[in-house]
């Protein structure tokens, strides 16, 4: 039972040590200095910022429920 407590409390002192490191290293390189620049970086002249080019769920072309009587689905 010890050999468990020593794996989860291991386990969670490594876990808090890498992000507390990962946060550090941020800080130092710069990497927190400009959110909103790197946050833009996905937009180009093919996709500009706020102007949708994909469509997620594609549109169905199923017949509705009420014209055909049979929960959507054409025979």
């Amino acid at each position: 039972m010890v050999f468990y407590w020593i794996i989860i409390l291991g386990s969670a002192i490594c876990l808090s040590g890498s992000a507390v490191f990962a946060l550090w290293w941020a800080a130092t390189n710069n990497q927190l200095s400009h959110p909103k620049k790197g946050a833009l970086l996905v937009f180009d002249e093919e996709e500009p910022m706020g102007i949708p080019t994909d469509h997620f769920p594609a549109k169905s072309t199923a017949v509705p429920p009420s014209e055909t009587g049979r929960g959507g689905r054409s025979v």
